[in-house]
């Protein structure tokens, strides 16, 4: 059932809980030196995985927006992981997202 676009508050709680999220991932990933990958909602527009992603929860963000090319993702992960002191590199993906 379509309800309509979300209140302010929802927006603001679903941001703030993926940014909560992908940082408990960070310690894991730190913990086993690996990459994670985390999805979030953003079927059609990918706002809820781009403002966590720019807030520094992730390395990387995949939107619905833009295609992407999952080969020069994963070069960028790696080249992320390379740099990162503790070995890790996050991406955050929004569910509409296509390569």
């Amino acid at each position: 059932m379509f309800r309509g676009p979300i209140t302010a508050s929802e927006f603001s709680t679903c941001v703030t809980r993926t940014i909560q999220l992908v940082n408990s991932l960070r310690t894991s990933a730190g913990s086993h030196e690996r990459f994670m990958i985390s999805g979030s909602v953003g079927r059609y527009a990918g706002f809820t995985a781009m403002l966590p992603t720019m807030a520094g929860a992730a390395n990387r963000c995949v939107i619905p927006e833009y295609k992407f090319d999952i080969e020069k993702l994963a070069e960028l992960l790696v080249h992320d992981r390379k740099k990162n002191p503790a070995g890790i590199s996050i991406a955050l993906v929004s569910e509409g997202a296509m390569f």
